[in-house]
């Protein structure tokens, strides 16, 4: 027998055209729970005992899954045995086709069609057949079909109403997020991009929007009514009246660069003060040129010793070629230049003895060996300044006097005047006479004495890096005169000083006053109590001139560098206009 609840639920699909009040069926609570997972119930239904309980969404989405896999199984065979054709298909229950007892059989009136509910949405659902009234209660069934218009061979297919609903969430947080984005995105545009500000612009209030930047701010109003400057030359020429910075620009209390006003964003409440656009240099390409070191000889002072005090190195200094222009212009020094200086001064050992030297001129010749007999018989030592062409000559000469301990210097190739030759020719006159003296001797200083003793300025800074000195004299004996041999005695004995340089000859002509005169000017030096020795030997007594002058070599090579660096000079390119 029917419960109230069953009656009640029946009136209310009466009511929905979801019960078909010409038979004598009534719905059971397995149509109920259909009704309910289509959406068309309230959510109540009977359990197996026939009282109403209340179930979750979840629940029923778990037993319709289970419902419909079954039912789709079941389909598939009953369409294989029977070859239904297209339309509505029911599928049974597995459950249903297990044996029933007596009183649970169900009958039809075989003129009465199957009943079918309303199909809800897409959904088909199919009701157990009705009982005669007569059929005592049994045990509710959970209907199993579920059914749907399809794309199967047979016109249904069963669907998985869990999807849909799935769907939906999917579609209302999607939706939500959307617009969610939408609102930021509004809110973001709105805050840094749309919303109005207000500057003050030369004391004037002036609106404009938020984030803009200064370009944008002075072209939209004009420039404020400022002017450009003009495009100058490097050397300060006007080659546009226009072609300048466009604006003068100080943000508060800085001023901004041309090339910053686009990356410049204005914000509200900034004080700005809009000017006149300043002269602007043309592009330009910055050099790095050499600036030629001066000359500091000094060769008045009357000493003996002739030498390079400081190497001249050049300085560098930065000049601007216009790009338009083309013109030049000096505009800094970034390195001073060091003059090229050479000073002059005579030996004076300070170790309280007297020390003189003796020396002789453009040999070796016949009269050399003479010479070196009476040296070496006194047991003194000399300085020998030689012609390259006579070492070659006299060669076994030459070998004698350095074996014997003598110095051997060089006194140019062939005795020119040297002030009246070209660099080139200069430096071949002095580099080619060492050879022969480092051939003869083994020697590789680089001591010279130039004919007639004449070297200047120019000779110097032609041939700096080929010789340690130019060696002169404070004794002259003129013995190239033939004054005879007292006067050459004399002339060195009434001068002689503690440091002497004395000039003879054993070449060059007749030296048998010299040849005769030589023993006598020994014997009473060394009665004054003079000791002998080469020029090299004075210098280092003396101790107070430059390394590489006691060592007898020409300036060192690192100086050299150092002056060709600088010389080089490179170059940087700018093409950026400069503000004036």
């Amino acid at each position: 027998m029917a419960s109230p609840n069953d009656r009640m639920n029946d009136d209310d699909m009466a009511g929905r055209g979801m019960h078909d009040d010409s038979t004598t069926r009534h719905q059971t609570p397995e149509h109920v729970e259909e009704l309910h997972f289509g959406g068309s119930a309230r959510g109540a239904y009977y359990d197996d005992d026939g009282k109403p309980r209340k179930r979750g969404f979840f629940w029923r989405f778990s037993r319709a899954t289970k419902v419909a896999n079954a039912a789709e199984s079941e389909t598939g065979r009953e369409s294989g045995a029977t070859g239904t054709a297209a339309g509505t298909t029911s599928v049974a229950n597995t459950m249903e086709s297990q044996p029933r007892p007596e009183h649970e059989s169900r009958t039809q009136t075989p003129t009465e069609p199957p009943h079918q509910e309303p199909t809800i949405g897409r959904i088909a659902m199919s009701e157990p057949e009705p009982e005669p009234a007569d059929t005592p209660a049994r045990t509710p069934v959970i209907p199993t079909t579920l059914t749907v218009s399809g794309q199967s061979g047979d016109g249904t297919t069963t669907v998985n109403h869990g999807w849909t609903v799935a769907r939906k969430c999917v579609t209302i947080i999607m939706t939500m997020v959307i617009v969610a984005a939408a609102g930021c995105t509004s809110f973001w545009m709105w805050e840094n991009r749309l919303r109005p500000i207000t500057v003050t612009v030369n004391g004037t209030s002036v609106k404009t929007r938020v984030n803009t930047s200064l370009t944008t701010l002075l072209n939209s109003n004009d420039g404020f009514g400022t002017q450009a400057g003009k495009l100058l030359s490097v050397t300060g020429k006007t080659l546009d009246e226009h072609g300048g910075d466009r604006y003068d620009v100080t943000l508060g209390n800085t001023e901004i660069n041309s090339s910053d006003l686009a990356s410049t964003r204005v914000t509200d409440g900034d004080v700005l003060f809009v000017k006149n656009g300043k002269d602007t240099t043309e592009p330009h390409k910055v050099i790095k040129a050499a600036i030629p070191f001066g000359n500091d000889i000094n060769l008045k002072g009357g000493g003996t010793i002739q030498y390079v005090e400081q190497q001249g190195v050049d300085g560098v200094k930065e000049q601007w070629v216009g790009e338009q222009s083309k013109e030049t212009v000096d505009k800094k020094v970034l390195k001073e230049p060091v003059n090229f200086k050479v000073t002059t001064k005579s030996p004076k050992p300070q170790d309280g003895k007297k020390y003189i030297a003796l020396t002789f001129d453009d040999g070796p010749s016949k009269y050399t060996q003479d010479i070196l007999n009476i040296l070496n018989e006194k047991g003194v030592h000399a300085t020998f300044f030689n012609l390259s062409e006579q070492g070659t000559e006299f060669p076994d000469q030459e070998k004698a006097v350095a074996a014997a301990g003598n110095e051997v210097a060089s006194h140019s190739v062939s005795h020119k005047y040297l002030p009246k030759l070209s660099r080139d020719d200069l430096r071949k006159e002095i580099n080619d006479s060492f050879a022969p003296i480092e051939a003869n001797t083994g020697g590789s200083g680089r001591m010279f004495r130039s004919p007639y003793g004449a070297f200047e300025a120019q000779q110097w800074v032609d041939s700096t890096d080929l010789i340690s000195m130019n060696v002169l004299w404070s004794i002259d004996t003129e013995d190239w005169r033939r004054p005879g041999p007292d006067k050459i005695h004399d002339a060195v004995l009434g001068h002689a000083r503690n440091g002497s340089i004395v000039l003879m000859h054993d070449g060059g002509g007749d030296r048998s006053q010299d040849i005769e005169a030589l023993p006598r000017i020994i014997d009473d030096l060394k009665n004054e109590g003079f000791t002998f020795v080469t020029v090299s030997e004075m210098i280092k007594l003396d101790g107070t001139f430059p390394q590489h002058v006691m060592d007898n070599q020409p300036v060192p090579a690192a100086a050299n560098a150092s002056k060709d660096s600088a010389a080089s000079g490179s170059t940087d390119a700018s093409s950026s206009p400069t503000a004036k």
